[in-house]
């Protein structure tokens, strides 16, 4: 399980990290292929979804624990009902938590 986290991890942090040729060498260190990536801030916040529903399985959270820790976060919820009409970041992430569990499962 952790394993298959670590592995998705790096590779997401090094989207949101390897963004110009200067930092393609840690790429390199990581043994991964391609870049530096594109900055796109769509892609970017489905990224930092994702990297923050892996972490919740590593610390071990259910969903109902991860789903209150949304419920904390007003600022990010009152910002994202503003732009989006909707807690968008909260609705994600449970999403993607979701479909990490079934993927740990395996």
């Amino acid at each position: 399980q952790c394993k298959k986290l670590d592995v998705f991890l790096i590779e997401r942090a090094a989207k949101l990290i390897v963004t110009s040729n200067s930092l393609k060498c840690i790429l390199d260190e990581l043994e991964i292929e391609g870049g530096p990536y594109i900055w796109n801030e769509e892609e970017r916040r489905q990224l930092m979804w994702e990297i923050d529903a892996a972490v919740a399985h590593l610390y071990g959270f259910t969903r109902d624990m991860y789903a209150h820790i949304f419920n904390e976060f007003r600022i990010q919820r009152d910002k994202d009902i503003d732009t989006n009409g909707t807690f968008i970041t909260k609705e994600r992430c449970l999403e993607l938590f979701d479909k990490i569990s079934l993927e740990v499962k395996k």
